[in-house]
C-alpha cells in the first residue's frame, strides 16, 4: 500500500483478464483517524467485473481503515449512486464528522 512519495495514499487499479476495469484512490489522515476514498471510476465499457467496482473499492477502503486502526472510513464527494449504495448496503452514515465542510459531502462508516 502507498504511493511513491506518500505512504498515506493508495491508488488501486482493478484489472481482469488484462483489461482495466476500474481505478480508485484514497488516503489515510494524519493520525490515522479517517481512511478516505476520494475517487472511483469504473470502465465505461462492459468488463467481467462490471457492477462490482463499488463493492471492491468500498471493501478495500474499509479494510485499510480497519488494518491501520482508523476510527472511521469515509467516502468524500460520492455521486448519488455511490452514496445511496454506501448508505443502504455498507452501513455508512450521512453525518458531518470532524468539522467537515458542509460542501464537502462526506459519508462515514464507524470501524
Amino acid at each position: 500500500m502507498g504511493c511513491i512519495g506518500d505512504p498515506h495514499k493508495f491508488v488501486v487499479s482493478i484489472k481482469c483478464e488484462d483489461e482495466l476495469c476500474g481505478i480508485f484512490y484514497g488516503a489515510i489522515s494524519r493520525g490515522k483517524l479517517v481512511t478516505k476514498l476520494h475517487y472511483l471510476e469504473a470502465a465505461p465499457y462492459k468488463t467481467p467485473v462490471s457492477g462490482y467496482i463499488i463493492d471492491i473499492s468500498v471493501t478495500y477502503t474499509v479494510s485499510v481503515a480497519n488494518e491501520v486502526g482508523s476510527v472511521h472510513a469515509a467516502i468524500y464527494e460520492p455521486n448519488d449512486n455511490l452514496k445511496s449504495l454506501a448508505l443502504a448496503d455498507f452501513g455508512f452514515e450521512n453525518s458531518n464528522l470532524y468539522g467537515t465542510k458542509a460542501e464537502l459531502n462526506a459519508i462515514y462508516y464507524k470501524i
